[in-house]
């Protein structure tokens, strides 16, 4: 399937967890890969910016539950395209300056 659950990022001060509910996939974090299953627990910590990933590697509909923290003044790196995301703000920002057709869709 090779579907992925967003683009590669990672949170200046959001913590998040995630439950693997259902299927398997691929964890990118911190460049590197580590395969997931059904009942997988990943815990990432706030302040640390791990940037994280899931990619369906399996032939079943991949479940995760998510859970964050809503931070504010939180800043979102984008690190395969140097893209950042201001959420309080809604503006996104590349070294060229502020992005306005930019999307986080993952799967486009």
């Amino acid at each position: 399937m090779d579907k992925k659950s967003c683009k590669y990022h990672r949170h200046a001060r959001q913590e998040e967890f995630f439950l693997i509910l259902q299927g398997t996939a691929t964890l990118r974090y911190d460049g590197e890969e580590y395969p997931v299953k059904k009942g997988d627990f990943v815990a990432k910590p706030a302040g640390k910016q791990h940037a994280h990933q899931f990619i369906n590697s399996g032939v079943e509909i991949l479940k995760i539950l998510d859970v964050g923290l809503n931070v504010a003044n939180d800043i979102t790196y984008y690190p395969d395209e140097g893209v950042y995301y201001l959420p309080d703000e809604e503006k996104v920002f590349s070294k060229q300056g502020e992005l306005k057709e930019w999307t986080s869709e993952p799967n486009e």
